[in-house]
């Protein structure tokens, strides 16, 4: 599976009309300026034990990257909020957080691509 799934950016690029460069151009923009924010948020509630804060975070970015197309890093973040909500705040949960920060550094190599075509 490709990190980014271009056809959602395409699709909501269409909808934007004369818009639609500039918007998606500004939504990558902050999601690549939100996903390290929310990537820290997830570690340090885990290493703290918020289990609140961990399953918002992972909540909050999964629906980012759905909105980007970024479809592997949404289950990876879904399947960590689920873990917290359950309380589960083991080895697991390091182990999808490691997963995410390395899946978006592979979405931030690819929106990189997609912007500079």
């Amino acid at each position: 599976m490709e990190p980014v799934d271009f056809s959602v950016l395409d699709e909501f690029k269409e909808l934007m009309g004369d818009e639609g460069e500039d918007e998606v151009r500004d939504l990558v923009a902050l999601y690549l300026e939100d996903g390290p924010v929310q990537l820290e948020a997830m570690r340090s509630s885990l290493s703290s034990g918020d289990v609140e804060t961990l399953k918002r975070a992972a909540h909050s970015f999964k629906s980012s990257c759905g909105n980007i197309g970024a479809i592997r890093l949404q289950g990876t973040c879904s399947e960590l909020e689920q873990k917290a909500a359950s309380g589960e705040l083991g080895a697991d949960c390091q182990t999808l957080i490691t997963q995410a920060e390395s899946s978006f550094a592979e979405v931030k190599a690819a929106l990189g691509s997609y912007l500079a075509s």
